[in-house]
C-alpha cells in the first residue's frame, strides 16, 4: 500500500476519479486489494484524506473525508 501511495508523488493522477466527489477533478482514489486511497491533489501537495474498506458506502455519508478542511494549510 504504501509503495503505491508514493507513486502518486511522480503521478498524482494515475488514481481515478472519486465517483462520490461529484465531479470534482481534484478529488481521486486508487484502490488497493480491498482497500479505497482517497486522495486530494493541492498546488505543490497532495494530501490522503482517508484509507476505507471498498464496501463502505461514501454515498450516504453526509460529511465526506475530502470536505473536512483540516488538510487545509493556513
Amino acid at each position: 500500500m504504501i509503495a503505491a501511495v508514493e507513486k502518486l508523488a511522480d503521478f498524482p493522477k494515475m488514481g481515478r476519479a472519486v465517483p462520490e466527489a461529484e465531479g470534482r477533478e481534484d478529488v481521486r482514489e486508487l484502490i488497493y486489494q480491498d482497500y479505497r486511497i482517497l486522495y486530494l491533489i493541492q498546488p505543490e501537495r497532495l494530501f490522503v484524506v482517508a484509507v476505507i474498506h471498498g464496501s463502505q458506502d461514501l454515498s450516504r455519508k453526509e460529511n465526506k473525508p475530502w470536505d473536512d478542511g483540516w488538510w487545509q494549510i493556513p
